[in-house]
């Protein structure tokens, strides 16, 4: 369940990633043909980057959530006899 929710979210930052390339050269009024082959590696290479900080961002939102998870387990399953028996070590 988690996986894919985190493959869902991958989809969805490279489509928002390609998006907002695509909405910045629309503004700008490039056209891909005109591009040299070094403007055109310099934004592939832009993209790469963009892609990168996103599923980097996309991955730390994930292990926080999973954290958070695991410490509501944790507190949750907690029984008497431990809590008894961690009074008993620390003394």
């Amino acid at each position: 369940m988690l996986e894919n929710l985190n493959n869902k979210l991958k989809q969805l930052s490279q489509e928002l990633v390609g998006l907002q390339v695509k909405d910045l050269v629309n503004k700008k009024g490039v056209k891909f043909k005109k591009l040299s082959s070094s403007e055109k590696k310099k934004l592939k290479t832009l993209f790469q980057e963009l892609e990168e900080q996103v599923n980097q961002f996309v991955q730390k939102t994930q292990e926080k959530a999973e954290d958070k998870v695991e410490d509501v387990e944790d507190k949750t399953r907690t029984t008497l006899r431990d809590v008894v028996k961690k009074r008993k070590e620390g003394k």
